[in-house]
């Protein structure tokens, strides 16, 4: 069965009627579908508002939104799909969602279930949406996306200012403004101030997050994850936050799978724990070209940890492109906390980092490994307690390896044999790193920790300097 229908609106008044008509005319898709339908929206429709908020259930089959117009946006329209449903917006049209304020549910544009499925071919915008908690026990998640399925944005997306509220912040009368900024952050919050994911979401194209947030508690400003999240290209987190005792103010992987096979970019994100990108859980986390973390800021508080980068035990970060850290702060660790495996098979450079205590740039965790394989630069790091660049409690391995190998040949001319050793090569370069009054500016050292590969070429490392560092 495959059904099109193309609504016809009684002729409106104003441009605000018409609209509204829209709104009335997908009030009218049949739940369930029993079949296939196919709404479309002609070209001279630009916009499909709702004076109240409008849920579109998807069960029963596929509804396949399509667009004759060159961009349309749905104002106060939420779709819900059902499992083993199906909702396709089919043209190469841009669409934007917003207008759903303060849905009590989870998912303010897109709820998703288990074995549904959610495909967007053209530029997908979602604006200005927001959830809430509905009692301090029942956080609500997803701003935008709250997904246990399937979504695929093909042509690009975009998530600005989406939020996910907790219940004090919406309880509080405003008389009481001050005691609500106190207790605003001990309810329970939801996750995912953009998206929430437990399915699989692939960005076909790039991906832009910015302003999204989340308070009370909850975690992950812009994507929080337990499924499977690709990064098809370039992907920016700008500007999220999570306000209260939560962390990832880019992303919080909670045991799953980031894959990122463009360039990415986590700049100016907030959070008291890893401001911009939170890997927990025995999570994996996988960088496939240059990353760039800039500007991330953790709160200056006495429990927080990792201005930037928080990869906590039994969870890992492998990377095979240049990783960079710029003026990140917190007061634990100012650029990054491992206390699970970091791997870094690209360069590495860390530079201008602050933090209030220890570790200006890294902090590597008793349990912790960091391994490096291209070499690595650690610059004007600061931390006013132990460990300028780096303080270790757990293992770190500078062993020389990669594609930067060169071969030579060597032979006897006794039996002319011909010997082949491969040499390899990589750079460290130590300057300009402070940790107050300690005298280890570069590598502390704690108890029961270890450093591989670096001991017959550096005799101090408190004071590493420029080092070219060769193995055959």
């Amino acid at each position: 069965m495959n059904d099109e229908v193309e609504p016809e609106p009684e002729p409106a008044e104003d441009e605000d009627d018409d609209e509204d008509d829209w709104c009335d005319a997908l009030g009218t898709i049949p739940y369930p579908l029993e079949g296939n339908l196919t709404v479309v929206l002609p070209t001279d429709v630009a916009r499909v508002s709702c004076p109240s908020p409008l849920t579109v259930r998807v069960a029963g089959g596929t509804l396949t939104v399509a667009v004759d117009s060159e961009a349309v946006v749905f104002s106060g329209v939420r779709f819900v799909v059902e499992s083993a449903a199906s909702l396709i917006f089919s043209a190469n049209a841009s669409t934007e969602f917003t207008g759903i304020d303060n849905l009590q549910g989870n998912g303010g544009v897109l709820n998703v279930s288990e074995d549904g499925t959610v495909e967007m071919n053209g530029l997908a915008i979602f604006r200005n949406n927001s959830v809430q908690a509905t009692t301090p026990e029942t956080p609500c998640s997803g701003g935008s996306i709250y997904n246990k399925g399937i979504v695929r944005l093909r042509g690009g997306a975009t998530f600005a200012d989406n939020f996910v509220h907790g219940y004090y912040y919406n309880e509080e009368e405003e008389e009481e403004e001050e005691e609500e900024e106190e207790e605003e952050d001990e309810g329970t919050g939801g996750d995912g101030g953009a998206l929430w994911n437990g399915g699989r979401i692939l960005f076909d194209a790039g991906a832009n997050l910015e302003g999204n947030g989340v308070e009370g508690g909850g975690n992950g400003g812009g994507l929080w994850n337990e499924g499977f999240v690709k990064f098809g290209q370039e992907a920016t987190f700008t500007l999220n936050v999570v306000e209260g005792s939560g962390g990832g103010g880019g992303v919080f992987n909670q045991g799953g799978l980031v894959r990122f096979e463009g360039t990415s970019t986590f700049s100016q994100n907030e959070a008291f724990d890893g401001s911009a990108f939170v890997n927990s859980a025995g999570g994996r986390v996988a960088v496939g070209q240059e990353m760039s973390i800039i500007d991330n800021v953790s709160q200056e508080d006495e429990s927080s940890v990792a201005g930037a980068v928080w990869n906590q035990a039994d969870s890992v970060v492998f990377c095979t492109a240049m990783v960079s850290w710029e003026g990140n702060s917190g007061y634990q660790a100012g650029a990054l906390l491992n206390a699970g495996r970091m791997v870094f098979r690209g360069e590495v450079s860390v530079r201008d980092n602050t933090a209030v205590m220890d570790g200006g740039g890294f902090i590597n965790e008793s349990g912790g490994r960091v391994l490096f394989f291209h070499g690595a630069e650690f610059l004007s790091n600061v931390g006013t307690g132990s460990g300028g660049a780096i303080l270790n409690r757990g293992e770190l391995d500078f062993t020389p390896g990669g594609d930067d190998s060169s071969s030579s040949s060597s032979s006897s001319a006794d039996d002319n044999s011909s010997e082949e050793s491969t040499t390899r090569t990589f750079t460290l370069d130590f300057e300009d790193n402070y940790c107050g009054e300690q005298e280890c500016q570069d590598i502390q050292n704690k108890d029961g920790s270890s450093v591989l590969g670096l001991h017959q070429y550096v005799s101090n490392l408190c004071d590493i300097g420029t080092q070219d560092i060769v193995a055959t």
